[in-house]
């Protein structure tokens, strides 16, 4: 597909130059003159239209690759999110159980902890 846009690209360029050349073996008076004007006109916008239809296609290749990064470091961060409070918790639920596994001093953030465990039944 990318060859046969860049034949019709140098298909189109090709022939404005041939127009550019017959262009100046005519007087400009003559109405084959006006005719290769209007011609030399429409093949330009032409070749203004395709240049611009690949640039929107680049910018809009971009905004989607910008758009993969950035759900990807959303859901990075969302996950962090959810799992960095858990491995947390769970750290200090482990330190806490390891420094009151006697049971004879409880200390003040362990305290506050225990409150916040939710038991669960073991079978």
């Amino acid at each position: 597909m990318e060859e046969t846009v860049l034949n019709v690209s140098d298909l189109l360029r090709d022939r404005i130059g041939e127009v550019l050349l017959k262009l100046q073996s005519l007087e400009p008076e003559s109405p084959e003159y006006t005719t290769l004007v209007d011609n030399l006109n429409t093949l330009y916008d032409l070749m203004i239209k395709e240049t611009s239809m690949f640039e929107e296609a680049d910018i809009k290749r971009a905004q989607q690759k910008q758009q993969r990064v950035d759900k990807i470091i959303d859901y990075s961060i969302r996950g962090a999110g959810i799992v960095l409070p858990l491995v947390f918790y769970g750290v200090w639920m482990k330190r806490g159980f390891e420094f009151e596994k006697d049971g004879i001093y409880t200390s003040m953030t362990f305290k506050g902890l225990i409150n916040k465990f939710k038991p669960t039944k073991v079978d």
